[in-house]
């Protein structure tokens, strides 16, 4: 057996690993299939999803590997369990410093260089999926107004347990390419909620004729890979034979060289779509047109015919490995947003990081993706200079349009070179041989737009100066035409006609029955394109859900990005549950309101009681001054007229004294009282002050 596939393998020019590889590979498509019909319920589903998974890994890579992917698995729900606040964080951070680890350990590039294959690449699958899943648990724990729409979708509210959350790291295999998909979407399809429940659309859906042409276009690609690979090979760019090429022929063998190597992938992707598709978590809703049809592009990895032949390089991230650059859009892109402000260079530069060190620590894929930043940020240049042509001058707009896709074609395809060869001296030697045209390209034109900006601000500036000087000297030019900003700077008058003239594009919206055009900007947001239809058809901006390519498109992407042209067509609906909660916080805040209002009645009452309580403190206060002085004076009255009621008492008893018959003689001296002696004196004065006289009591 062992000699059948030795032999088998160098038969397709592979080698013996990444045959077995391969055949496991291969095997996740009837694997699939058989889960969808599992009997016993979610339970038996995530039980077969997660042992089918595990032996696929042992088969493919060896025991090792499933030791492998179980830290990354342990460790995020261990930081759900534990720490849910941080447990995305956690896991993030965790999650990439273990993937790195392997990287580093394996380096698994040069195995794969060699033909060699380990479990790296299904663990950065894996690392992505455990990420998601802690960072939706997370976003569980916030207010839904503080959530972006992908965040509303995904977030969970309760922990997944462990043998769903192990089901969804492993089911039957997607782990070994992808692609990416979220706990919640894995759950309601083995659940049968949502989308996959029965609707008035019809049944669920039949995947087989879905499956049938992923199939197809996996052959078709794994085709034309084995008759290009011998033809171009990687090894070429270290032979003195491509040295020995003209200028041009580099260049030309730079191109076939990424056109050959993204047909592999493309048979990848198209082989793990299809065991998606089958295994009915491919299903992504129905279209609008009547009758409604299935859609399948939750497993869609790449759009062939879109990469290829991609007008800018932003729309590239939007049709090559697609789930993945959704992952870091989700994670990492939006998350670095700050609220109320608009992405920049660094947001995507960070995100391209994020890819580059998720790929491997190699400065081929450092370099790439500085590339793909660097790409990006020069074609959305051209795009802007592409918009800013006037409509009349169409065959300008032309050339600006076939500009940009040369210019994508160039760059993405020396920039790929990077990515091939891996390591820093063969990468800087392909640049080179080029004179590392793909690099320089992008630079002159990012320095274009700012020059073009400073000329733009220079001859703005002179004009104020000069439209200035003519106002105050007495020129035709009134001083109407002048305003004074904060600060007292003088300005030309703002005119909006002017803020907002330049080409427009007009998209067709429609919204029931009822099918409305708008001129917009291009640059514009899908935010921006609510208000205007808020006017046309009523309904509040936060309640509208704009679909533009049967997609949900958020309020802050803008419509150039995302590929919106003229005549381009979308679909308005309502968002029934977005209204119901505006309806609820505008109940809650006049409820608030209310109370508010009555709060300040009763405190406005309560002032009043107050300064009223203080009056009367006052008058009080006043009385009992009032009465303290009249008590005052009474007690001074009588003291002073005490000592003269005694001196007078005292007088009368003396006079009474002297004319006793002791002191008449009337009766002689033996008839005569003893006389009046000091203790008997002090006797009378005791006797007085104990026994007052009934006047002085």
């Amino acid at each position: 057996m062992v000699l059948d596939m030795k032999s088998t393998a160098s038969a397709i020019g592979v080698s013996v690993p990444v045959f077995r590889f391969l055949l496991c590979f291969l095997a996740t498509i009837p694997v699939s299939f058989l889960w969808r019909h599992v009997p016993g319920g979610p339970p038996a589903k995530h039980l077969y999803a997660a042992a089918t998974g595990a032996a696929l890994s042992y088969l493919s890579f060896g025991f090792s590997s499933n030791l492998h992917f179980l830290v990354p698995m342990l460790l995020g729900y261990a930081s759900m369990v534990l720490c849910r606040p941080r447990c995305g964080i956690i896991t993030f951070f965790v999650g990439f410093a273990y993937l790195i680890g392997c990287h580093v350990y394996y380096m698994s590039g040069d195995a794969w260089k060699e033909g060699g294959i380990d479990a790296t690449g299904a663990l950065m699958v894996l690392v992505l999926k455990v990420i998601s899943c802690a960072m939706n648990y997370n976003d569980g724990l916030l207010k839904e107004e503080d959530l972006r729409e992908a965040q509303k979708k995904n977030r969970l509210l309760k922990l997944p347990s462990l043998v769903e959350y192990i089901g969804y790291c492993l089911c039957c295999g997607s782990h070994f390419a992808g692609p990416v998909y979220e706990m919640k979407d894995y759950l309601d399809c083995t659940e049968k909620k949502g989308i996959w429940a029965h609707s008035e659309k019809g049944p669920s859906p039949s995947p087989y004729g879905a499956t049938i042409r992923a199939l197809i276009q996996a052959a078709f690609c794994m085709g034309l890979y084995l008759y290009l690979v011998p033809q171009f090979p990687l090894s070429r760019f270290t032979e003195p034979l491509y040295q020995e090429y003209g200028f041009w022929t580099r260049l030309g063998y730079q191109y076939m060289a990424g056109f050959t190597a993204r047909w592999k992938y493309y048979f990848i992707w198209s082989i793990s779509e299809a065991s998606i598709i089958i295994s009915g978590l491919g299903f992504s809703g129905w279209t609008d047109s009547s009758p409604p049809k299935p859609r399948w592009d939750r497993a869609k990895n790449v759009d062939i015919l879109r990469v290829e032949f991609a007008k800018t390089a932003a729309q590239i991230p939007l049709a090559w490995n697609i789930q993945v650059s959704t992952w870091l859009r989700y994670y990492v892109y939006d998350r670095l947003i700050q609220k109320g402000k608009k992405p920049g260079f660094f947001q995507l530069l960070a995100t391209q990081t994020v890819s580059a060190v998720w790929h491997g620590l190699y400065p081929g894929y450092l370099i790439f993706f500085a590339q793909s930043a660097l790409m990006i940020a020069g074609s959305r240049v051209i795009y802007r200079w592409q918009q800013a042509v006037p409509p009349k001058m169409d065959l300008v707009k032309k050339v600006f349009v076939f500009l940009n896709f040369a210019y994508t074609v160039l760059v993405l395809n020396y920039s790929c070179v990077g990515f091939m060869v891996l390591s820093l001296h063969e990468t800087l030697v392909a640049y080179g041989s080029v004179n590392f045209i793909g690099t320089i390209v992008p630079i002159v034109v990012i320095l274009l737009s700012y020059h073009k900006e400073m000329l733009k601000k220079n001859s703005k500036a002179t004009g104020m100066l000069s439209l200035a000087r003519q106002s105050t000297g007495g020129g035709g030019l009134q001083v109407a035409g002048l305003e004074v900003r904060p600060g007292g700077m003088l300005v030309q008058q703002r005119n909006s006609d002017q803020i907002f003239s330049g080409p427009k594009v007009k998209v067709r919206v429609k919204y029931g029955s009822a099918c409305h055009e708008i001129s917009i900007l291009p640059q514009s947001s899908f935010g921006d394109l609510k208000k205007m239809l808020a006017g046309v058809t009523g309904l509040h901006p936060n309640d509208q859900k704009l679909i533009y390519k049967e997609k949900e498109r958020n309020s802050r992407a803008f419509l150039d990005e995302v590929g919106v042209t003229n005549g381009s067509k979308l679909v308005l609906t309502e968002d029934v549950l977005s209204r119901e909660r505006r309806f609820l916080e505008s109940r809650r805040s006049e409820k608030i309101d209310k109370a508010s209002k009555a709060i300040a009645e009763i405190k406005l009452e309560i002032d009043k009681l107050a300064k009223q309580v203080r009056r009367v403190q006052k008058y009080i206060e006043t009385l009992d001054l009032l009465k303290t002085k009249d008590a005052g004076n009474e007690q001074r009255h009588s003291n002073e007229q005490m000592p003269k009621q005694m001196q007078h008492h005292l007088e009368q008893r003396k006079q009474r004294n002297l004319t006793t018959q002791w002191g008449t003689f009337g009766s002689g001296v033996a008839a005569a009282p003893p006389p009046f002696t000091s203790s008997s004196a002090y006797n009378n004065f005791r006797y007085f002050f104990r026994n007052p006289p009934s006047h002085f009591q």
